[in-house]
């Protein structure tokens, strides 16, 4: 009876008759079977799995229960058990059909594509038309990319069973490979009908649903978007992306399609919030790098947005539209190199982009190369008549061509597309003063003023038309306020020398014109600009420049050398004409004085190595630059190592001017008891007065290395006999040296004993 209520399709009556004939004799294997079928067809999946398992275990090579069994674990998520128990089946009977079949939807379920290949291709050996195996190897063969086989795959299965929802949606992402959009949109409309079970919208819960009917409807939902997204159907986009990530919100890809979705539909703020959700999730997620970047861009984050973009094209070397914004953004940061070179890669991988045509046609007009940055913006431009950077950037190549009213022109369509943008009526104000629209240009230049008072480019803009009106001292205000937002900005110091020349303060516009000459000389070739058509200066004026420089290479009378007048001078110099033989020596003087000025600074350091660094400097030096701050030294240091190299040094300029400083040296060696630094001082002494014998009495009769190594040091720097070095000596005596200036004749005695290590006398000892 059982049997014919299920031929009856009363399943729940036959289910009830099973159950009593199961109550009155459970030990029948087929009852257990056929109850288990019926519970599978029920979608009682728990039931199903506990009858076919009892079923097994009362008749273990029953093929069947094992197919039902792992029919059931398949709807119940257990992929793994069901793939064991439908090969287990396909043992008993490697003709069953649906275990193939069932075991091919197990095996994608764990992403074993090769697997479910293999096992579709068995299954359509027994069935060659079969829809199900069609439809799973054409997603198998979508997953591995082989797109085009794929939609052949899942064409047949639909012309046999037109409602399969994975056969639709491989059919509809093919359409959307080959840009059949309308096409791809139907496709993936029906497909989604279909696993919603007649819902085509969005559903409030998707409870019961197996996870292969979420993902295929998640994979439709997003290439419905994309397709709306390439038909420039934004809402409808953001919608589908939307319905997808209900499904599954921690898909960082999901969140970057919203990111990019809301970004089309003018929402900064939703659009960065998106795509930090999705880098949040997955870091590597370079799609949400990309967009995230670009919204930035639109924002004006420039460096934000450059990192964006950088770590971008380093996740994905060949994401080109992320090439593209990190072009964009390096070029208006100013890295002009740095936006040609992701200008070139951009195009390499995708030649269509004419933001990438434009930024590197900005580019080429940075490095002065008009004839370029026209063909490149030209080409831009070919791609998209509304791009904005394209018509900026070949308006300031055909100016600086001298093309000025086409310059004007491609302004004057970057400003009607624009009409918000300061630097884009700036340059407007340029070229059509450039082109004798001078009224026209005063007001667009009173215009870019009103809507960026902070942008120097702006500003110069209108010195230049005051200028040309003849308004110098509006020209000089408008220069200066440029000249303070940007104080390298040539142009704006030309303009500014241009106005005082016109006011006849030749000095002041001789200055600026110069100054913007040496930030910039490449442009004033290149640019063919007249800045440097200014009166000349006048003789009067050079002889006052180098009466100046005159007065700054001087020291005064405590010996303070003014580096900083010394710079000035100079400066004022090369600005007034004055001659280089001049100027060269004044550069040489500045240079020794920089140089002096650091070894003073590093004799004041408190690390001995420094100091002694300082002195080995100094001995490179001239002799009268640098003794003072060695026989400074001397009188102050306490560290023998520093003051021996000093007494050395002193010893290599061979100077007689050094004696009265190493007597000196000799008292402080006293105070401090450093008998190796009276002697050394003492051989440096005899080395500069001559004395060859008693410097070789000195090296015969020590005992300390350091004293014997400096006595065969000045050995070979003195080359007169006893007689001259008694005539010294004598000479030195008539200057006084015995009278008591700095020790006398008490010094020379003390330092006669330490010598030759005769025991002190008690005045010295005591002073000791």
């Amino acid at each position: 009876r059982a049997q014919a209520l299920i031929l009856a399709n009363d399943l729940a009556a036959a289910e009830a008759d099973l159950t009593e004939a199961l109550q009155r004799d459970p030990s029948i294997p087929e009852i257990w079977a056929s109850r288990s079928e019926i519970r599978l067809r029920r979608e009682e999946y728990t039931g199903a799995v506990e009858d076919a398992t009892e079923a097994i275990r009362l008749k273990p090579e029953d093929s069947l229960s094992y197919l039902r069994r792992g029919m059931s674990l398949l709807q119940k998520q257990d992929y793994r058990g069901a793939s064991v128990d439908c090969t287990q089946a396909l043992v008993g009977n490697p003709r069953l059909l649906d275990a193939w079949l069932t075991r091919a939807r197990a095996q994608s379920q764990l992403g074993f594509n090769q697997n479910v290949l293999s096992d579709c291709n068995r299954a359509l050996e027994l069935s060659p038309d079969n829809p199900p195996a069609l439809a799973m190897r054409g997603m198998a063969k979508f997953r591995q990319d082989d797109v085009e086989a794929a939609a052949i795959d899942c064409a047949r299965a639909l012309e046999f069973v037109p409602d399969l929802g994975e056969a639709l949606a491989v059919v509809a992402a093919d359409k959307l490979r080959r840009r059949d959009l309308e096409g791809a949109i139907e496709e993936c409309t029906k497909a989604i009908k279909l696993v919603q079970r007649g819902v085509e919208g969005a559903m409030e819960s998707f409870d019961g649903f197996t996870q292969m009917d979420l993902t295929i409807l998640s994979g439709l939902w997003v290439d419905r978007a994309q397709a709306h997204l390439k038909l420039l159907h934004y809402q409808e986009a953001l919608f589908n992306f939307e319905q997808a990530i209900r499904i599954n919100r921690n898909n960082a890809e999901f969140w970057s399609y919203t990111g990019l979705a809301r970004m089309k539909l003018g929402d900064p703020e939703g659009a960065i919030r998106d795509c930090s959700e999705a880098v949040r999730l997955d870091s590597r997620c370079s799609a949400a790098l990309a967009t995230r970047a670009k919204t930035r861009l639109g924002r004006g984050e420039l460096v934000p947005a450059a990192e964006d973009a950088r770590q971008a094209v380093q996740l994905d070397p060949l994401f080109a539209t992320a090439w593209e914004t990190l072009a964009v953004a390096a070029l208006d940061l100013g890295l002009v190199e740095d936006s040609e070179i992701a200008a070139n890669n951009a195009l390499q991988l995708d030649g269509h982009l004419a933001d990438a045509w434009a930024a590197r046609g900005g580019a080429r007009l940075d490095r002065f190369d008009p004839e370029g940055a026209i063909a490149d913006c030209t080409e831009a431009l070919r791609l998209d008549p509304g791009c904005v950077a394209a018509w900026f950037n070949r308006a300031g190549a055909h100016f600086d061509l001298e093309n000025y009213t086409a310059a004007a022109e491609d302004a004057a369509v970057a400003a009607s597309l624009k009409s918000d943008s300061a630097l884009i009526m700036a340059r407007l104000c340029r070229a059509r003063l450039a082109a004798g629209m001078l009224e026209e240009g005063l007001a667009d230049g009173e215009k870019a003023t009103s809507l960026d008072p902070g942008l120097a480019e702006v500003w110069c803009a209108k010195g230049k038309a005051a200028h040309l009106l003849g308004d110098g001292e509006t020209s000089v205000k408008d220069c200066d306020r440029a000249i303070l937002l940007r104080p390298d900005y040539t142009e704006a110091l030309g303009i500014r020398g241009q106005a005082y020349s016109l006011l006849g303060e030749h000095q002041q516009a001789l200055a600026d014109c110069k100054a913007a000459q040496k930030l910039a000389p490449i442009s004033f070739v290149k640019r063919k600009t007249d800045w440097n058509h200014l009166p000349f200066v006048s003789v009067k004026l050079v002889k006052k420049a180098e009466d100046a420089l005159e007065a700054a290479m001087k020291v005064d009378e405590s010996n303070v050398r003014n580096i900083p007048a010394l710079e000035s001078a100079i400066d004022w110099a090369e600005l007034s004409g004055v001659s280089e033989d001049k100027l060269g020596s004044a550069r040489t003087l500045l240079d020794k004085w920089r140089h002096l000025a650091s070894c003073e600074e590093k004799l004041r350091s408190t690390t001995s190595a420094v100091r002694i660094e300082a002195i080995k400097a100094l001995g490179t030096m001239e002799f009268d630059l640098a003794f003072p701050p060695i026989e400074q030294l001397l009188i102050a240091e306490t560290v023998p190592q520093v003051r021996y190299k000093a007494l050395e040094v002193l010893g290599e300029f061979g100077s007689p001017e050094a004696l009265p400083a190493i007597d000196a040296s000799i008292r402080k060696s006293l105070a401090l008891q450093d008998t190796n630094g009276m002697d050394i001082a003492m051989v440096i002494q005899m080395q500069l007065k001559g004395d060859r014998s008693g410097i070789q009495s000195m090296a015969q009769d020590h005992r300390a290395s350091i004293v014997v190594r400096m006595c065969e040091a000045s050995l070979k720097k003195v080359s007169v006999d006893a007689r001259t070095a008694a005539a010294l000596a004598a000479a030195a005596a008539e200057k006084g040296e015995e009278a008591g200036e700095g020790g006398g004749g008490a010094m020379q005695a003390m330092v006669s004993t330490v010598s030759q290590k005769k025991p002190l006398p008690a005045y010295l000892r005591r002073r000791r």
